[in-house]
């Protein structure tokens, strides 16, 4: 016998039985009596079901959660339905209400719980259902996190909840994903921090940022030479590494990678370097106090290599591995061929210097 199982959401399949549809189990079982004229499969703990040319959502035991009185219905998805009400569709949530009008409703709506909420072509509108008052317009919306929105109006961002509540009113230039429970703002290409109630922790001073890390961000501004200086602030936005790297990492394991004139070292949340900077490139330290650090050279003949080191928290460094590699010039040669060359040449002069004497 067929297996059911692939083809069940929830544990539950739609069934019909003498024109009406009903749900079933797995194992054929009826669950939920075939009543409904038309029904959907289960998404997000709910299904959609039509009665007396109605749509509305029940449970998967059958509890009526939202009562019939949609024209047309979608599947819930990260937890937001798309239902129609005479010409227009409207997003709902699990408790029926109506958080958005939608102006052009898109099959492609809330198909990235990370990304882009609604289709492209849509406009979304916040909307007070026990009123039914449009209370403004927001030109688009994205999912920043669970039960969190990013929407933009005139060129500015801002943060609604699932409710439509404005926690942040659209003002910044940018806003990106929270990490941590904290976003990265942008205010007249400055950055600072706002938490999840939209509050303003760290002012909108710094030149670049970062995600936060364990409690830390690193930081940098610009200076007179538009040289930007790196650092690292904590989320009450402290100073804990200064401000005067060309380049700087995470703290983890007590240590911070950092860049001083085009090269690599370490130093720990005193300041003070720990590991000597000399080298190309530098990793934060992982879970296990292991860091990756690399250095070119050449070998005699001209060759390219890049070691590849070993560093715990220690301080001690040990050569993992080799790699050579051919580099080359605007021309096409490579260094050993450019010193080739250079020889040869060499040798040439020589010879006919000596042959001149």
């Amino acid at each position: 016998m067929l297996s059911l199982d692939r083809f069940a959401t929830y544990g539950l399949l739609v069934s019909v039985r003498d024109n009406k549809y009903g749900y079933i189990n797995t194992t054929r079982r009826i669950i939920i009596p075939h009543q409904y004229e038309d029904a959907r499969l289960f998404s997000d703990g709910v299904a959609a079901v039509k009665i007396n040319g109605k749509w509305g959502y029940i449970d998967t035991i059958g509890t009526e959660i939202i009562s019939p009185q949609y024209d047309d219905a979608t599947d819930f998805i990260y937890g937001f339905a798309q239902v129609k009400m005479g010409h227009k569709w409207y997003c709902i949530n699990h408790n029926g209400k109506c958080v958005f009008v939608i102006t052009y409703k898109s099959n492609n709506a809330f198909r990235d719980g990370n990304g882009s909420v609604w289709g492209n072509n849509m406009k979304i509108q916040p909307y007070d259902y026990t009123n039914f008052i449009i209370i403004s317009a927001y030109e688009d919306i994205k999912k920043l996190s669970q039960n969190v929105f990013m929407v933009s109006r005139n060129g500015k961002f801002g943060i609604i909840n699932g409710w439509g509540d404005e926690i942040v009113s659209p003002q910044y230039d940018k806003i990106n994903y929270p990490f941590e429970g904290y976003s990265a703002v942008q205010l007249d290409n400055k950055w600072g921090f706002i938490d999840q109630k939209g509050i303003r922790i760290i002012p909108c001073i710094y030149d670049t940022v970062r995600r936060f890390r364990n409690g830390t961000v690193a930081v940098g501004k610009s200076t007179s030479t538009e040289r930007i200086e790196y650092g690292i602030i904590n989320k009450s936005g402290e100073i804990v590494i200064p401000l005067k790297y060309d380049d700087i990492g995470n703290i983890s394991c007590g240590q911070v990678p950092v860049k001083i004139d085009n090269k690599w070292g370490y130093i720990n949340t005193s300041a003070k370097i720990t590991i000597p900077v000399k080298y190309d490139s530098a990793s934060d330290f992982d879970g296990a106090g292991i860091a990756t650090a690399t250095l070119k050279g050449y070998t005699d003949d001209g060759t390219t290599y890049i070691n590849t080191y070993e560093v715990n928290t220690s301080g001690e460094v040990k050569l993992r591995g080799t790699e050579y590699i051919d580099e080359y010039d605007s021309w096409g040669y490579s260094q050993k061929e450019l010193n080739d060359m250079y020889l040869a040449a060499y040798d040439g002069i020589a010879e006919a210097t000596w042959n001149t004497d």
